[in-house]
């Protein structure tokens, strides 16, 4: 079977209709033109993280003007629609049979953790930023749709898409957590815990980030396979 694009152009597209001529119209007018362009607005904002971005800090990263910023984007709003359409650029997934779906899910999840720690913050934000919805229930239905020709019931496939969802954003959130406190919850533990603790700081080392991250994975992988196997009949 021809390998297939899990391509996401349709909702740049819809993204920046949507955001892109906002900013890009309603925003003339205010302040006057300079030699930033919208790309450097938004690689600049992308690097500075979701989570602290306001108009102000930006501008004051890029030393230049608000003024200068609102000629180029009309509001944050409109800022994060484009970072939107800018982030989902990179989340592009070669899929192959959907008979081979567990490879599928575990391509997915990887790629789309590391979409989120292109832009600290992204994570928290689309669990809670109703501003992400849009695109947020396009990726559900393109990955669910993946599942139901692999062989899902349209329920059991958003069940396995939103875990997956569910277990990579909580992962980013909380190493983004550690990252800024310094500490992982596993060393936090081990200095106030018991030997099982300390022994298992020390065999994990500092890979236990990625060991979490792989062994999550792969749970989630056999636990959907045993539930199909089990609905199926089969060993």
């Amino acid at each position: 079977m021809r390998e297939t694009m899990w391509s996401f152009s349709n909702i740049r597209r819809t993204m920046f209709e949507k955001w892109g001529s906002l900013a890009l119209v309603q925003g003339r007018g205010r302040g006057r033109p300079s030699r930033v362009g919208v790309e450097q607005i938004l690689d600049t904002a992308l690097s500075m993280g979701v989570d602290r971005l306001s108009m102000r800090s930006l501008a004051a990263r890029m030393k230049i003007g608000v003024s200068t910023l609102y000629y180029h984007v009309a509001s944050k709003e409109a800022l994060l629609g484009l970072l939107g359409a800018r982030i989902l650029e990179r989340f592009r997934l070669k899929l192959d049979d959907p008979s081979k779906w567990e490879d599928g899910i575990v391509a997915t999840a990887k790629e789309l953790r590391m979409v989120f720690e292109l832009a600290p913050g992204l994570a928290q934000s689309a669990m809670v930023d109703p501003r992400w919805e849009r695109a947020i229930v396009t990726l559900h239905e393109e990955g669910c749709s993946y599942l139901v020709r692999a062989g899902f019931t349209p329920a059991e496939a958003w069940l396995s898409a939103r875990l997956l969802a569910d277990f990579v954003e909580d992962y980013v959130v909380r190493t983004e957590a550690h990252r800024r406190a310094g500490c992982s919850d596993l060393e936090h533990a081990s200095r106030m815990g018991g030997r099982t603790l300390r022994a298992a700081q020390r065999e994990l080392a500092k890979n236990h980030h990625e060991r979490r991250f792989e062994v999550g994975l792969d749970c989630i992988v056999r636990g959907i396979r045993a539930r199909r196997l089990a609905r199926s009949g089969g060993p």
